[in-house]
Formats: structure tokens, sequence, C-alpha cells
């Protein structure tokens, strides 16, 4: 399992310092699976969102659940981040845990 520091690390290096739903330079750190609900800090449950909880992107992710689910922003219990698609820029794709993004092709 990988730490809150090397998770935040692949994140950084991953986005490099840009939301990675919109691409606004600045970004926090979101949990696709919530910490709560058993969110670990492997790299493909992460992504780097603009905003807080409840401004930017990372806002929008936290007050549409339902449409961000839709688009593989939320995960649901059960739900494999490193098997389960994000749309960034118009296209679905994998967050590999080394900090790279993958296509829903190479899983």
């Amino acid at each position: 399992m990988t730490t809150a520091v090397e998770g935040r690390r692949l994140v950084e290096t991953r986005c490099g310092g840009r939301c990675e739903r919109c691409g606004t330079a600045g970004y926090t750190v979101h949990h696709r699976r919530k910490r709560s609900q058993g969110g670990s800090w492997d790299a493909s449950n992460l992504l780097a969102l603009c905003g807080s909880g409840t401004t930017g992107c990372h806002g929008w992710v936290e007050a549409h659940p339902k449409a961000a689910h839709e688009q593989g922003f939320w995960l649901y219990e059960g739900e494999p981040s490193d098997a389960t698609a994000v749309r960034l820029w118009g296209r679905e794709v994998l967050l590999g845990n080394n900090g790279r993004y993958l296509s829903p092709a190479d899983n």
C-alpha cells in the first residue's frame, strides 16, 4: 500500500502542478474513494483537482456526486480505482498506481 507522501509525489509528477480536470495551475489531492470508505493513497485513487472541497473542480466533484461518479471522479465501495476509468480532457483513461495515465485498453 502506498503512503500519503508517496501518493502525493506520484500525483504531483503526473499532473505537473495542474488540475487534471480543467488544467488550472494549482491543486488539492482528491480521493476518488474517500479515505473514510477505505480509499487508499494509491495513485489510481488520487486526482489533482483545483480548488478545495467547496470551490473549483474539487468543489464540483463534492457537490455533484452522481455526475462525478458517472465520470469516474467518485468511486463507490467495491469499485477498483486501478480498473475504473476517469474522464479527463474529453477521453476516458485509467490511472496507474505507478502515477501514469493508461488507456483503458492497456489494463
